[in-house]
């Protein structure tokens, strides 16, 4: 079995360590004794070269590794066309154990059936920047994200109020098995900590560097964090 679906299937919280930049010793090092998943942040590297980025996957070693090459309207720094970053996918497919791909996406579909047919696991992924949408508003969302295997929705969440939003919707819809949930913002490293206690799927964290959004918190403390809360986390 692919063995970032064998993680995922297993109780939360599992953590990815977001790789933004060429790894080094020390990144490597922080990665491999931290992290249970290595995502990829292809949009953000230097080269987009496939060859240099197997390099980089293959250098992660053992971890699964999750492929994102993300759009600036939802907060990467892709600039190529959909076609070029649908022929990246295509070329790393068969190196990578999950893709993320958002649902505003025009490629959408290629990717997801790509990934299907290859055992690459699916992560479909909404991101509001802005806030966080209504209860319903949310609930719809679900309902209308594509097959896949996991659905992702990251918001910005500025108070309570939004915090509880995003603590209620996990509430309802994790037990299904397929939720991954992330809040930005000033309540982000709450929700990054706590809603895997309600069954989100995946927390990220950033490795060296800066948080790459806000409420972001980095590898090592997400991990003690989480060893804290969780006493099964290795």
């Amino acid at each position: 079995m692919n063995q970032l679906r064998s993680i995922l299937q297993t109780p939360p919280p599992h953590l990815a360590a977001v790789i933004d930049k060429p790894l080094n010793p020390d990144s490597l090092e922080q990665i491999q004794e931290f992290a249970d998943i290595a995502e990829l942040r292809a949009d953000l590297l230097p080269c987009h070269d496939p060859n240099y980025l197997r390099e980089q996957i293959q250098a992660i070693g053992s971890l699964p590794t999750l492929l994102t090459i993300r759009t600036r309207r939802e907060g990467g720094t892709w600039r190529g066309t959909e076609l070029e970053r649908l022929n990246l996918f295509t070329s790393l497919i068969e190196d990578v154990d999950g893709i993320d791909i958002e649902h505003s996406a025009s490629i959408r579909d290629s990717i997801a059936n790509l990934a299907r047919d290859n055992d690459v696991v699916r992560i479909i992924s909404r991101h509001d920047m802005k806030g966080i949408r209504s209860p319903a508003d949310l609930h719809a969302q679900y309902g209308s994200t594509p097959a896949c295997d996991y659905k992702k929705f990251a918001c910005t969440v500025q108070s309570r109020a939004d915090y509880r939003t995003l603590e209620q919707f996990t509430a309802e819809h994790a037990h299904l098995g397929n939720l991954i949930v992330v809040g930005m913002g000033a309540w982000g490293p709450l929700s990054r900590v706590a809603l895997p206690a309600l069954g989100s799927r995946l927390v990220y964290a950033y490795c060296g560097g800066d948080a790459l959004v806000p409420g972001q918190m980095d590898l090592e403390a997400t991990h003690k964090y989480l060893s804290n809360l969780y006493p099964t986390t290795n």
